[in-house]
């Protein structure tokens, strides 16, 4: 018998994959993702209820769309109206280094704004760090 080692963040996105996942992708991440526990459990309780823990957590995360989001969120104690108007992300090379910048345009209060934040790894740690 064979075996492989799968990541937990694999396993997180494959099951992410077989609820949000397009087609194909969706069914053949499902397929996957009920054979996985099906597996653990042949290795025991313990690793049958990680699986199946990893499983639900990459199920219950949902794909996220910053466009038309609206929420009233409280600053410095006072209540604001925030609402996304748009936004996108795209990796990009810089001095020899890929960095991942996100755009949001968004209103606040009625406050049109555009920000920009960029990460990279920077320092001798090869931190990540974002700037806005």
């Amino acid at each position: 018998m064979s075996h492989i080692s799968i990541l937990r963040e694999g396993l997180e996105r494959a099951a992410w994959l077989s609820v949000y996942g397009s087609g194909e992708q969706r069914r053949l991440a499902a397929e996957f993702v009920s054979y996985t526990p099906q597996r653990a459990e042949g290795a025991g309780k313990e690793v049958y209820e990680k699986a199946t823990n990893i499983v639900k957590e990459g199920k219950a995360r949902r794909s996220l769309t910053l466009k038309g989001f609206e929420e009233r969120v409280e600053v410095n104690g006072e209540k604001r109206k925030v609402k996304v108007i748009g936004g996108e992300a795209a990796k990009e090379r810089q001095n020899g280094k890929t960095l991942l910048r996100i755009e949001i345009t968004a209103e606040v209060d009625g406050v049109r704004r555009e920000c920009v934040i960029t990460y990279g790894r920077y320092g001798k740690l090869n931190a990540a760090m974002g700037y806005a």
